[in-house]
């Protein structure tokens, strides 16, 4: 729950299997707890998307109470894993964040758990990532979100290509950086491809990342007084296509099953192209021997 990739890609097998099973998903969270245990729910409006198969009624007092429960819970379980870190000793975060039955998304329940191609192949994921899911924004958040995009500058009846490169500066990370990071200005050509043939583009991300020179038909979305969790989650979900790297919002673009344009990929057993529509780059490598 608290980085919007894990939380999006969560979101979409447990969809994948309420039609699998015929049944429908309640999304369940605990509330934020940032200022007492530096525990930040990534993106509310991502906990409110709809689809055929989701059961969403407003905040019944029921889910209210089981979402006070799974705090209390992992409040105290977080105190204790932040307490031993001082100590040098780092527990799991299934500790301080609800996994609960999330290994089920992928790897069902088995009388007998031994691993079988025949059990994989059961499942013909390749059938089900091409197999349109219906995903949405609720209609309130839809037409704020409509108003917003009008402001930025997007013209109703055109269409754009979101843009997400990784930088280091929104995770303070290094270790990822050589494998994961890019430089925003190895795309500029792609971005005049784009614009060149009558598309805009809107570049995501956050205010640490290095700003876009100034560029007809682009708008650099990560830098604007527009921001906010309803509209990173419109933007994704309306655009033509998405072109980015291997992390974070791209499981957001996976949910909302966008065609997806992945250079310079570093990975090829997770975060990869699902569907056939989708494209793959992966970096050269090479041996200085």
């Amino acid at each position: 729950v608290y980085t919007i990739g894990n939380a999006s890609e969560d979101i979409y097998y447990s969809l994948l299997k309420a039609r699998r099973e015929n049944k429908k998903v309640i999304i369940l969270r605990p509330f934020s707890m940032n200022w007492l245990l530096r525990y930040k729910l990534t993106n509310s409006e991502l906990f409110k998307i709809d689809s055929d198969y989701c059961y969403y009624k407003s905040e019944t007092l029921l889910v209210f109470a089981v979402r006070i429960v799974l705090t209390f819970i992992y409040a105290l379980t977080r105190i204790w894993v932040l307490f031993l870190r001082n100590f040098k000793i780092y527990l799991s975060d299934d500790l301080s964040f609800p996994f609960i039955g999330q290994d089920t998304l992928w790897q069902p329940v088995q009388k007998n758990p031994s691993f079988s191609w025949d059990f994989v192949k059961s499942f013909n994921w390749e059938k089900q990532y091409n197999e349109y899911l219906p995903v949405h924004l609720r209609k309130n958040s839809r037409l704020k979100a409509e108003k917003v995009a009008a402001k930025m500058g997007l013209p109703i009846d055109g269409w754009y290509a979101c843009l997400h490169v990784r930088e280091s500066g929104f995770r303070k990370d290094t270790i990822l950086g050589k494998d994961f990071c890019h430089d925003i200005n190895n795309y500029l050509e792609a971005i005049k491809e784009v614009t060149k043939t009558g598309g805009w583009v809107v570049r995501m991300g956050d205010n640490t990342m290095k700003p876009l020179p100034k560029m007809e038909r682009v708008i650099d979305y990560s830098h604007s007084e527009y921001k906010s969790d309803t509209m990173d989650i419109f933007l994704i979900a309306n655009c033509r296509f998405y072109i980015g790297s291997q992390s974070g919002i791209l499981d957001t673009a996976y949910l909302f099953q966008k065609p997806i344009v992945l250079p310079n990929m570093s990975a090829w057993t997770f975060t990869f192209p699902p569907r056939k529509c989708d494209i793959g780059i992966p970096k050269h490598c090479y041996s200085k021997s």
